[in-house]
């Protein structure tokens, strides 16, 4: 039988023909698998209710197969395909590891970030998982099975490579025609196809014209680029990961022509283009600099979700004792339902919304992007301010948003990071050693950054059964607690907690749909008390002025913690409160002045204007 085979192989160009097969056939996989990671479901039994839905769905997945696979027709070896097999791997497997920490796929923006990676490359290995080892597996499978393949010098022939593109432009026209058909026999334009008449269905055959045509609209009718939930499901849906790559570079250049021929019309962003903004400025009356009646000490967890504050391990034992001592037996101001607002720019969009009460950039990060920016901020209020940051100043741009934010002084290791006991002693530290009252201080850890590996353990004591990415999260935050607790005792010591407003916070969620989906057996066996749907952040405020606890049950937003601290310390007559309300104003809360979309709006033409440079009167 296998002589046979072998035989069969070496005549003619069968050989060429089974590389094609097996290479467009891995290209394929990978595409459908991808889809299956991201969306878990593909069109497979709407075959017989909705064809035309079905076919647009698969075709573009086999065209783009057949498009690269046509190659080996005009080139004289097979090992190439080897290496763009690992390059499909890498570009898929990247995305996928970036979902499933951001819930969003890269776009250009996020790729040109890829060196705020350094120090944090081990994060990945926390979103591997055996769906990524699939990728890897089949391209071996496809390796073994071309080595097996009778090594002989394989021929160029054009005219089949030729025919085969003419494939690949007819299954582009029927897909587009099926789009069409689908369309309009569901009588309406599905979102994400701008008009799909004639004109528009003949255009559309192009590559990408749509993506064009999509971003020029959108820019034009707005002035800026779409609020995206980071994954383009409408896109997936008619297209693959293979042709995702080149999107996200076409898409980029059409904002960037876009904007151009904004500025050429004289529509450029500017500050009197940022409509709806006019109601959240107050010019004040004079122009001196607003006195803060408590210091203020902000403390930005990594990756802080509310539930841990309650968790307990098998001896019943809390995970943050001391928080949650601090919590339940201290006046403070306490919210376990605060929404993370954050979006490409992560812990550095954290730090931005907490600081200046603006929401991140639709896509990118501010930080990063537009570090250059004038920011609204409440440190320059005070005579001394400092911001403790535990890493290297490069990541998010820390260094220049010091600055940016207007903290006079940046406290940070001169080489390795420091845990999160070193950045509480260096606030302790510092905030001793100031010579003026008021002053403020920002605190930023990092001991429970992924992948959770800086204290994995504990005396805690948890089910065998549980997540290990869990456990660890856990036994880091039992850590943490301990750094916390010890740093609230010493103030309260010293004197320090009696004089300031200390706010403690997360910069954001770290457990997306996809892991709480792995998690919800565990869960819900467990009775822990995590949600397996949608988590969120903490607000914990402890300032003089209390005399009891003040429990928020309402769900809030990260926008809010700015006029909150700016009410807190005084200073609610600062020209800007950001678009978030006061969380003590319970009126407040339940008659927000704006939706938290036409937020994300503004605030990313406000940060694309440099909207607040015309502000300089607080200086």
């Amino acid at each position: 039988m296998l002589q046979k085979i072998k035989s069969f192989l070496t005549k003619d160009n069968h050989a060429q023909w089974c590389v094609f097969f097996f290479f467009a056939l891995a290209i394929f996989a990978k595409c459908v698998l991808f889809h299956w990671d991201i969306f878990h479901s593909v069109l497979i039994s709407s075959i017989w209710k909705e064809p035309a839905d079905f076919f647009a769905f698969w075709i573009p997945k086999i065209n783009i197969a057949i498009l690269i696979a046509s190659l080996i027709f005009i080139f004289s070896n097979k090992w190439w395909t080897f290496v763009i097999l690992l390059l499909i791997d890498l570009w898929s497997i990247s995305n996928l590891i970036y979902f499933r920490a951001n819930e969003m796929l890269l776009s250009y923006e996020s790729l040109m970030m890829a060196s705020n990676l350094s120090g944090f490359e081990s994060s990945a290995i926390t979103y591997w998982n055996y769906q990524s080892t699939i990728f890897l597996l089949l391209t071996l499978f496809y390796w073994i099975l071309i080595y097996f393949i009778p090594k002989q010098h394989l021929k160029r022939n054009y005219v089949t490579w030729m025919s085969l593109l003419l494939i690949v432009c007819v299954l582009r026209i029927t897909s587009q025609a099926c789009r069409y058909v689908n369309a309009n026999k569901l009588g309406f334009v599905m979102e994400g196809v701008l008009n799909l008449d004639r004109d528009s269905y003949v255009k559309n055959i192009i590559p990408f014209h749509e993506v064009i045509a999509g971003v020029n609209e959108t820019i034009h009718f707005t002035g800026s680029v779409s609020k995206e939930d980071g994954l383009d499901s409408f896109y997936f849906r008619y297209h693959s990961v293979i042709a995702y790559f080149p999107k996200i570079f076409i898409s980029h250049i059409a904002e960037k022509q876009a904007y151009s021929e904004l500025e050429n019309a004289g529509k450029r962003i500017e500050f009197s283009s940022v409509k709806g903004v006019e109601k959240f400025i107050k010019i004040p009356q004079n122009k001196s600099i607003l006195t803060p009646k408590t210091n203020l000490i902000v403390i930005i967890v990594e990756s802080f979700e509310s539930w841990v504050l309650d968790a307990k391990d098998e001896n019943n034992c809390l995970v943050m004792p001391y928080m949650n001592s601090y919590v339940n037996n201290c006046a403070n101001v306490f919210c376990d339902r605060v929404t993370s607002q954050v979006r490409e720019g992560v812990s550095g969009d954290g730090q931005m919304i907490i600081n200046t009460g603006i929401l991140p950039l639709q896509k990118g990060s501010a930080a990063l992007l537009f570090g250059n920016n004038t920011f609204p901020n409440w440190a320059h209020l005070f005579k001394q301010s400092a911001t403790i940051y535990p890493g290297n100043g490069s990541e998010w741009n820390q260094d220049t948003m010091t600055v940016r934010y207007r903290f006079q002084q940046q406290i940070s290791p001169l080489q390795n990071r420091w845990e999160d006991d070193l950045t509480m002693n260096n606030l302790l530290d510092w905030s001793d050693t100031v010579s003026s009252i008021p002053f403020a201080c920002q605190a930023i850890t990092v001991s429970t950054h992924t992948p959770f590996t800086s204290h994995p353990n504990s005396n805690l004591c948890f089910s065998d059964d549980m997540p290990r990415d869990l456990r660890k999260y856990l036994n880091c935050f039992h850590f943490t607690d301990s750094c916390l607790g010890k740093t609230l005792l010493k103030m309260k010591k010293n004197g320090i907690m009696d004089k300031s407003t200390i706010i403690i916070t997360g910069d954001h969620t770290i457990f997306k749909k996809n892991q709480l989906k792995d998690y919800k057996l565990f869960i819900e066996e467990h009775n822990l008390n995590m949600s397996s749907e949608k988590n969120y952040v903490p607000l914990i405020i402890f300032t003089p002025s209390l005399s009891d606890q003040v429990v928020i049950n309402d769900t809030c937003y990260q926008m809010d913690i700015f006029p909150t601290i700016l009410n807190l310390i005084g200073c609610e007559d600062y020209y800007w409160n950001g678009f978030g309300v006061n969380l003590l104003d319970s009126a407040a809360r339940h008659n927000r002045p704006i939706s938290e979309q036409e937020a994300y709006r503004i605030s990313d033409l406000m940060i694309r204007s440099n909207y607040f440079q015309q502000y300089q009167f607080d200086e």
